[in-house]
């Protein structure tokens, strides 16, 4: 079982794709997400390393010693880029998806998929085929999408200037004071606590719709690329995505304040269901990677407070946090 060593490079965050990397039977076996300068607890619990234990072969028995598993998060080029940072004999796509800023590029499959994959699974539809099975984003395992609905309406912005611009303190300001607001920088800890108030949700973030959805609250979904269509087509929901141009923090207001008018929230028929299903359709994953030959073994980890630390000190030796 995996246990032998972890590393997490805190030099390199700049590049985006530093890999966890762990021993296995003598095989290291490598974890790459997006670890972009500005901390998002979306891309880090989208790794499946979170959530399932992979007991790799020897060498001896396998034939190669190194592998890599990609994903969650998205990825323009398919994971072609990242994927080609760490060395690798194989090579495995966990759940990723894509971002295409223009919007007349939603809902295209865009580039064909990197050969070098031994797997490929993909959170967006419009990427799976029949070698292709559809993963939703591995965080699904986590209790985070279990947190029951509170009664309050809760604003969760992505905290990057990039792509909410420079001036969130003042969006901020111009909210109720009685909503609940925060960022996708917060702490596991903190991100948590406020988001067990909330039953309605306006957010320009993939993963806090994708757990608002999953745990049985309305969300209003606030875009600006083609990753949040995806997100209600993965759901099978209408297309209610109130657009703005990505890094411009006037026109995001102006989002906000048409979703908030138009009412333009989202929300599950049967969240437990869907959960369920898109659960099962990780183990499935996993099952068949055990099942080609590239693991001997994966096995899905109960969540628990410890491992929760684990993952906040994790955190905090990479981007040097404190508790906010």
């Amino acid at each position: 079982m995996i246990g032998e060593q972890m590393s997490v490079p805190l030099t390199g965050l700049e590049a985006q794709f530093p890999a966890v990397s762990i021993g296995s039977n003598g095989t290291t076996l490598s974890f790459v997400h997006a670890w972009p300068s500005t901390f998002n607890i979306g891309d880090y619990l989208s790794s499946p390393r979170h959530y399932f234990d992979f007991e790799c072969y020897p060498a001896s028995e396998s034939g190669f010693s190194r592998v890599l598993i990609l994903g969650g998060g998205a990825f323009n080029d398919i994971g072609a880029y990242a994927s080609s940072l760490v060395e690798a004999d194989q090579k495995i796509a966990w759940g990723i998806g894509r971002s295409v800023p223009s919007p007349e590029d939603f809902g295209k499959s865009g580039p064909s998929i990197p050969a070098n994959f031994s797997a490929f699974g993909s959170r967006d539809r419009a990427l799976v085929a029949a070698n292709r099975p559809l993963v939703p984003c591995a965080s699904v395992m986590g209790d985070i999408v279990d947190i029951p609905r509170g009664d309050a309406l809760g604003f969760f912005l992505n905290q990057n200037p990039a792509v909410s611009g420079e001036s969130l303190v003042d969006i901020f300001s111009t909210i109720d004071s009685e909503a609940v607001v925060g960022t996708n920088s917060l702490s596991e800890t903190e991100f948590r606590a406020k988001f067990a108030l909330t039953a309605k949700i306006v957010t320009n973030s993939y993963h806090v719709a994708y757990w608002g959805l999953l745990s049985g609250r309305q969300v209003a979904l606030i875009g600006y690329s083609s990753k949040f269509a995806s997100i209600l087509d993965l759901f099978e929901l209408p297309d209610s995505v109130v657009q703005y141009q990505r890094g411009d923090g006037v026109r995001l207001l102006g989002a906000i304040e048409r979703a908030l008018r138009s009412d333009s929230f989202s929300r599950l028929a049967s969240p437990m269901e869907t959960k369920r299903a898109f659960r099962q359709a990780n183990v499935d994953y996993a099952q068949h990677l055990v099942t080609t030959g590239l693991f001997r073994q994966i096995e899905a980890l109960d969540e628990s407070s410890i491992r929760r630390k684990k993952r906040e000190i994790e955190v905090w030796r990479a981007y040097s946090l404190t508790r906010r």
